[in-house]
């Protein structure tokens, strides 16, 4: 948030864990994307479906990429939420 309220530029995706010590992501993303409309989110997690559901996440309604993955696993999720939101997937 910090990094975020200093930031002036445009930001175009927040990748983000769902389970974090002071805020879920979940939270955190809601949070940003009132600050930034149109901002794409992925998030990261390792949980069972179970804990993601009690922390806000939906698989049908957010972008999720499940851990463990790889470097080139997690680009192209990157890259297939930014190429969506600008209608090229």
């Amino acid at each position: 948030l910090a990094v975020e309220g200093r930031h002036t530029g445009r930001i175009d995706l927040l990748v983000t864990d769902v389970v974090m010590p002071l805020m879920s992501g979940v939270e955190l993303a809601g949070r940003l994307q009132r600050a930034r409309p149109g901002l794409r989110i992925l998030f990261m997690t390792g949980y069972t479906d179970e804990t993601s559901l009690r922390h806000g996440l939906s698989d049908e309604r957010h972008q999720v990429v499940r851990k463990p993955f790889s470097p080139e696993g997690l680009a192209g999720r990157v890259r297939g939420v930014l190429d969506a939101a600008a209608g090229g997937a």
